[in-house]
């Protein structure tokens, strides 16, 4: 399951260098680990469960497909989108959200609010929690610029600065119109990368970032499984607001 930790770890480095979620010991391991030390597997694996929302739904998924939430199709579907994260039944998320009532990330009414507007059955991507946690509930609602920052953004490399470890990035942001949400038109923002992992990055290349760090280059029906998740969670949070 290296291959699965490797990508879950690529996404999942950028919130938890921030602090968002995971176990603040993550980070330093986790650049590590994708620096090349794989001795490193099994304890970040360990503390995969401190990441308090991929970590239910990546076990989630797991069960349905018969598989370990490592699983590089199951982490790829989280993340990037397949067909193994479809179909998911509104009874299995409630059980999610119910599991974290009372505790530092959901309460109780954010819970309820959020349950009661579930489809009977959706897509798991992780652009469906961004945008229906960060638009909905006011226990977790963000700003525009932090929903475009949390999803896992999109777009073709147009410079790449060894010096400064930035990629200069043609991507589509998020935008707000009447209070309806968007994928807007394209524009050039600044990203960090880190070559210490190793990653091939060239004019034109197509790549997934994360909270302004480049994450993983991606192919074409990657990125086109990117924008139809991430268009389809904009438009079921559209629906229901």
């Amino acid at each position: 399951m290296i291959d699965g930790l490797r990508l879950f770890c690529k996404f999942a480095f950028p919130p938890n260098n921030l602090h968002y979620c995971g176990s603040k010991e993550l980070p330093s391991l986790i650049n590590a680990f994708l620096s090349g030390n794989n001795s490193l597997e099994n304890s970040i694996r360990k503390k995969i469960p401190s990441f308090e929302m991929a970590f239910p739904y990546l076990s989630l998924l797991a069960r349905k497909n018969s598989c370990d939430f490592l699983d590089e199709k199951i982490v790829e579907g989280y993340w990037i989108g397949n067909n193994l994260i479809k179909d998911l039944k509104k009874k299995e998320l409630e059980e999610i959200y119910f599991s974290l009532v009372n505790s530092n990330y959901l309460n109780k009414e954010a819970a309820e609010e959020l349950i009661s507007v579930l489809p009977e059955k959706t897509d798991l991507h992780h652009s469906f929690h961004v945008f229906l946690f960060h638009s909905l509930t006011d226990k977790t609602k963000g700003t525009i610029d932090f929903m475009d920052s949390c999803k896992i953004s999109f777009g073709k490399v147009l410079q790449e600065n060894k010096e400064t470890k930035k990629l200069l990035v043609e991507y589509y942001p998020v935008v707000s119109v009447n209070n309806k949400l968007f994928l807007g038109e394209e524009i050039v923002k600044e990203i960090s990368f880190f070559p210490e992992w190793n990653q091939k990055i060239t004019k034109g290349s197509l790549i997934a970032f994360h909270w302004n760090v480049f994450c993983t280059p991606i192919n074409i029906q990657q990125f086109n499984s990117l924008k139809k998740f991430t268009e389809n969670s904009i438009n079921f949070v559209n629906s229901i607001k």
